[in-house]
């Protein structure tokens, strides 16, 4: 089994989604991730993860370095780590929500999704994943 995920845009429901190579998210704005699991060695057929699967999702980290009151500059790291629930009956499909504090700190970049099942861990990263839009105004 190879884990492949496909990502999804305007999951409205189970039948109403559509595929894209990548996710268009505005900063500070709340925003659902959706995606599907699927098994690259059988042709991307949909992968159905056993009962009692956790899917952890790992949204690219960086750094940024802030100058406190007292000239310090101070590191502080950004990242998007939490666990996707399913939101359909349709196993293969997960969702992320985000908050609009999490958007706000993102940027754009690759996504890690590790999928547990039992002692069996696979991981699938999805570069350039996300792209992040500044509010237009």
């Amino acid at each position: 089994m190879k884990l492949h995920v496909k990502l999804l845009n305007d999951a409205v429901t189970l039948n109403d989604f559509k595929e894209v190579a990548q996710i268009a998210i505005v900063k500070g704005e709340t925003y659902d991730l959706y995606f599907q699991l699927t098994d690259k060695s059988k042709n991307s057929l949909r992968y159905f993860p056993s009962s009692g699967s956790t899917l952890k999702i790992d949204i690219s980290r960086y750094t940024e370095y802030l100058a406190t009151d007292d000239g310090v500059r101070q590191a502080v790291d950004y990242s998007v780590s939490s666990f996707a629930t399913q939101p359909y009956s349709d196993l293969s499909i997960w969702k992320l929500p985000l908050t609009a504090t999490q958007t706000g700190n993102m940027t754009s970049g690759a996504v890690r999704f590790t999928l547990t099942e039992g002692s069996v861990v696979k991981i699938a990263i999805v570069p350039m994943a996300i792209v992040m839009r500044n509010i237009e105004g």
